[in-house]
């Protein structure tokens, strides 16, 4: 395989994903949402996007000067040691919830190998800080286990944030 140029231009789009200019051609790598926006048709993909998203992999879509040309597909593995502690933060009665980027397909399926049932999906970075706020007004009172940048507007929204580690969100019923 022949390299690469380096991208002349390339722009990250939170939540979406990424677009650059490589040896005078388009690449945007992203989800289907930014695929749609671009006006990239992703009927053709949809099966196996399908497939794989309730496999709980994150599949992307790489397109090229408006052509799909590829499907990526990365995984988190849940350590068994993070369904115990889901396990266990839930007989002390916590509620745990998940809120994340990703789909709603492979959230689900995520979050079924965790043990989390409330699953917040396709939250958008900027959006996870009213997420963090609804529940709130719920009268919850949240801590959140995160994993950077993603996660950095709903850390402003709470008491208590982890942000070194990639874990579910937790909410406490409880003050801490």
């Amino acid at each position: 395989m022949p390299a690469l140029d380096s991208p002349s231009d390339f722009a990250a789009i939170p939540g979406r994903g990424v677009r650059a200019v490589i040896d005078g051609q388009t690449v945007y790598i992203g989800t289907r949402q930014l695929m749609l926006e671009k006006g990239f048709d992703t009927e053709t993909a949809e099966p196996r996007l399908a497939a794989l998203e309730n496999e709980g992999k994150t599949a992307m879509i790489m397109a090229v000067n408006g052509n799909l040309e590829s499907i990526i597909a990365v995984a988190d593995i849940i350590k068994e040691s993070s369904r115990q502690a889901v396990s266990e933060l839930q007989k002390m009665g916590i509620e745990v919830y998940m809120i994340t980027g990703d789909n709603q397909r492979t959230a689900s399926a995520i979050a079924r190998q965790a043990g989390i049932n409330k699953v917040l999906a396709e939250v958008l970075p900027e959006k996870k800080a009213e997420e963090v706020m609804k529940l709130q007004a719920m009268g919850k009172t949240v801590a959140m286990v995160g994993d950077g940048i993603n996660d950095a507007p709903a850390w402003l929204r709470l008491t208590s944030a982890w942000p070194w580690a990639p874990a579910p969100i937790w909410l406490w019923k409880q003050p801490i």
